[in-house]
């Protein structure tokens, strides 16, 4: 179980940019963000917060986010790619990190190869997720320089833009549609969206993401790279990621390319494990055996009504709801994984009777 990390402050360009470091594995990660997140809110999704520990198993994450999102300052315009490149310089400073493996997902990915070529020294290893050298291609890019086209691509983002932070939200049904069924992480999606951006810096966001193009500084990268992508992703096809592929290699770079099954943009959903055994072996050079998860999953909510679930189906009141039984489960929370002692277990179950008369 990971401690929720303390959430610090780097400076850049005169902007504090919020990050965060948690994790002690042999291997430090520093992860260049997606359009927008929201470090802080993130751990309170179950869902993700695995992602982080299994992560963490193996790594030290230095995580941050970008200007103008999350936790970081809003109030400047959205900065180009080559700023953008001098605030993970920032938290890599701040958090006395002199070289890391860089790990740009989504939108991030250009950014990770811009600062690759830029910083050679700093940067061990560069890791791909779901992202590509150029996230437009050529010729959106041109429609986008026809203020008639742009007016047009624009009215295409609105409902994406509207729906942002509502019930309305389109995000997962684009980026995470295996998700769509699971209630209670669309219900809270909507509150982390509106903590990870606001709606105008959203579509400043998305015509950003449609300017970078780092394929003329991929010669200049050093490090070896490894590209992951789910090969239904509907976001950044597949077909983006074995170009971006291709380049490296027509490059001379150490590049290999990792294609895993599923539909999802976002890690967190879908199968995790590929990707992050991926991860492991490229930035330690070995999958360590890890202990094998318990067959139900068991999800205990205390926040407003007090409710149980095994793989994510409610368990009846009738099964815990005693007074007892709510106490025990409400100490077990609060252990977040950790031993619970027998004597303090007996005193719970059995209060006020005598351990040795009972055999326990």
């Amino acid at each position: 179980m990971v401690d929720l990390p303390e959430i610090r402050f780097a400076k850049a360009a005169g902007s504090s940019i919020a990050y965060e470091v948690y994790g002690d594995g042999p291997a430090t990660i520093c992860a260049v963000p997606p359009m927008a997140q929201n470090i802080e809110l993130a751990w309170g999704s179950p869902r993700i917060r695995r992602m982080f520990e299994r992560y963490a198993s193996f790594s030290r994450q230095v995580v941050f986010d970008k200007r103008g999102t999350g936790m970081s300052d809003r109030s400047l315009d959205i900065p180009a790619l080559d700023e953008r490149v001098d605030e993970l310089s920032a938290v890599m400073d701040a958090a006395g990190v002199d070289s890391a493996f860089v790990h740009g997902l989504s939108e991030g990915g250009p950014m990770a190869i811009m600062f690759a070529a830029t910083y050679p020294d700093r940067v061990e290893g560069l890791i791909l997720e779901g992202t590509a050298a150029a996230l437009t291609s050529d010729e959106r890019r041109a429609e986008m320089r026809d203020p008639e086209q742009l007016a047009r691509i624009a009215e295409s983002w609105q409902p994406f833009v509207e729906g942002w932070g509502t019930s309305d939200s389109v995000t997962l049904a684009l980026f995470a549609p295996s998700l769509l069924a699971d209630e209670e992480f669309a219900a809270w999606w909507p509150t982390y969206e509106r903590h990870a951006a606001s709606r105008d810096a959203l579509m400043d966001l998305l015509y950003m993401n449609s300017e970078m193009d780092a394929r003329g500084v991929v010669g200049r990268v050093e490090c070896p790279v490894l590209i992951i992508h789910r090969t239904g992703d509907r976001i950044v096809p597949i077909e983006q990621a074995r170009r971006t592929f291709e380049l490296f290699d027509e490059a001379g770079a150490d590049v290999r390319l990792v294609e895993v099954p599923g539909d999802d943009h976002y890690t967190f959903a879908g199968d995790l494990e590929p990707i992050a055994d991926a991860i492991e072996r490229f930035t330690t050079g070995r999958v360590a055996p890890r202990v094998p998860r318990p067959d139900h999953e068991i999800v205990i909510s205390t926040m407003g009504r007090f409710e149980v679930a095994v793989d994510e189906q409610p368990v009846r009141t009738s099964s815990w709801g005693s007074k007892r039984a709510r106490t025990l489960l409400k100490r077990l929370v609060a252990a977040r994984g950790w031993p619970v002692t027998r004597d303090e277990l007996f005193e719970l179950l059995w209060p006020g009777d005598d351990s040795d008369r009972l055999g326990a």
